[in-house]
This record gives C-alpha cells, sequence and structure tokens, in this order.
C-alpha cells in the first residue's frame, strides 16, 4: 500500500519553502488562518477524487487589461511553472506543476501514485 512520504512546496502562494514528511500512522498539520494548511491539503485530495480548484489573483494593468496571476513570485514567463514535489514512501518522486496564469486552476501532479484514503472536506464553501 502506497504512502505519501514527503511533500514539498517552494516559491507559490504563501509559500517562500515548506516541507512536510509524514509519519507512518498520522500526521496533523496546523496552523494559523491563511497560513497554507487548506492549499496543501487541496493538493493532496486530489488522490482521493477531490479536484480543489485554486483562484487566480486578479490584476489590471496600466492599459486597464485584466490578468489572473496564479501566485507566484517574481518573472516566471507564461506556460506552467513547478512548484514542489511529492515524494511516495516507494521513493517515487511526482512533480508538481501550476500554470503562471489562470482565474480558476489546478495543480498537476505529473506522475502521480494511486494512494488509498478518502478526502472529507473542510467547513470552506466551494467557491
Amino acid at each position: 500500500m502506497t504512502r505519501f512520504h514527503t511533500l514539498e512546496v517552494a516559491d507559490w502562494r504563501q509559500f517562500g519553502s515548506v516541507q512536510i514528511e509524514f509519519h507512518p500512522r498520522a500526521t496533523i498539520i496546523t496552523g494559523a488562518n491563511g497560513t497554507g494548511k487548506t492549499t496543501l491539503l487541496g493538493i493532496l485530495s486530489q488522490h482521493f477524487g477531490w479536484a480543489t480548484a485554486f483562484i487566480g489573483t486578479l490584476r489590471i494593468d496600466r492599459r486597464g487589461a485584466r490578468r489572473y496571476f496564479s501566485g507566484f513570485t517574481g518573472d516566471v514567463g507564461s506556460g506552467t511553472v513547478g512548484v514542489g514535489s511529492l515524494t511516495y514512501d516507494d521513493g517515487h518522486v511526482a512533480a508538481l506543476q501550476a500554470p503562471t496564469e489562470g482565474a480558476s486552476f489546478r495543480i498537476a501532479i505529473n506522475g502521480s501514485r494511486t494512494v488509498p484514503g478518502v478526502y472529507i472536506t473542510s467547513h470552506r464553501p466551494v467557491y
């Protein structure tokens, strides 16, 4: 039975750099509001049939053009960019990719493994 081993996210949304090493039996993620708990669980939830849609940040340039950014710091160009990795207990590493722009978007887990489990949504409504 495959399990999560390590989740790493860097330079995306509220994360400069975060690494979570999962305990084989249970891992508790705590923190203040707005620190990224739901963001991390949204990435993991895809393994259980729950695809979380993230919301981009609207920016209006000097000419009035509207663009939605997906949370990167600095100039990353267009397309998709790696935001981290997910390592499974068998040593397999899946790359986490996010689009640089989009009003609503999902994180791609390239090379994901099947992990048994169930996802229970939080108290937050679906946007």
